[in-house]
């Protein structure tokens, strides 16, 4: 085996490992940047990481065309066509793969990054959720009942009604706050109630349920212990 050969193993191996890695890391980059705030640390790493899985792509490609001058069958410049019809073969085809593989490792990091829910057993229906549910307009039909699916945001928009409660694919959940008539900021993210666009879901949506929100009293400066102790003086 001469060193021609060794050295387009190697750069096969090392663009696989380049690749792999790479991309892994870009997915969990990605689904890191899309629970958060957009930050400069999360855009360099997304960077960063694909600068690395563009360099296995490319030593991929290289290594294979390279592998391929050496041990197909063909004399004169017939060679060279053909290990360059084969590095731009293995590039294409691992881009395909390992985009797969980045949208895999986005998807498993967004549900390591979702909150835990637990699931209760289901209650009755509130009066507020069924007066919500009784004033959805009939266009809507399926999507006044629990368990239906809502595909994309022009539906969200005409359908998200106040209390009930969404789920994406990611297992991330959503509260609706406002009404079909509202098109800025419908939903509001759970647990931590910052308010999203209809952009920020993992599309298909199912509606869970509906929701109350109760408001406990608070001690009132009247009632503190250190005023309680002034007025006994």
């Amino acid at each position: 085996m001469n060193r021609t050969i060794l050295l387009a193993i190697g750069g096969l191996a090392l663009g696989l490992a380049l690749a792999t890695g790479g991309t892994w890391l870009l997915g969990a980059a990605r689904a890191a940047a899309r629970g958060s705030q957009r930050r400069l640390r999360d855009d360099l790493k997304q960077y960063a990481a694909a600068l690395g899985a563009l360099i296995g792509f490319l030593l991929i490609a290289a290594g294979g065309g390279l592998l391929a001058r050496e041990l197909l069958p063909i004399t004169g410049s017939g060679r060279t066509v053909a290990a360059a019809g084969v590095a731009v073969l293995l590039f294409t085809v691992a881009g395909v793969i390992f985009s797969r593989i980045a949208d895999s490792a986005e998807e498993k990091k967004a549900q390591q990054l979702s909150p835990e829910i637990p699931h209760s057993p289901a209650l009755p229906p509130t009066p507020a959720a069924e007066a919500s549910a009784a004033s959805a307009p009939e266009e809507l039909g399926e999507l006044a009942r629990a368990g239906s699916v809502i595909q994309d945001g022009a539906t969200l928009i005409r359908g998200v009604r106040p209390g009930w409660i969404y789920r994406d694919t990611t297992d991330r959940w959503y509260l609706g706050v406002v009404d079909e008539h509202t098109r800025n900021l419908p939903l509001v993210r759970l647990p931590d109630f910052a308010l999203v666009a209809t952009d920020e879901p993992t599309y298909p949506l199912t509606v869970a349920g509906a929701g109350e929100i109760a408001v406990v009293p608070l001690p009132t400066a009247s009632s503190a212990p250190g005023n309680e102790e002034a007025a006994n003086r």
